[in-house]
């Protein structure tokens, strides 16, 4: 996924989910930057 600055914060198996909970909580602590 990337930032709001459109760089990459981690990478995510193609196989994974949208509600995983590695996704979810990754996506929560770049919001909360």
């Amino acid at each position: 996924r990337s930032g709001r600055d459109g760089s990459v914060i981690q990478r995510f198996a193609p196989d994974m989910t949208p509600e995983d909970p590695i996704i979810l909580e990754t996506i929560k602590q770049a919001l909360a930057k």
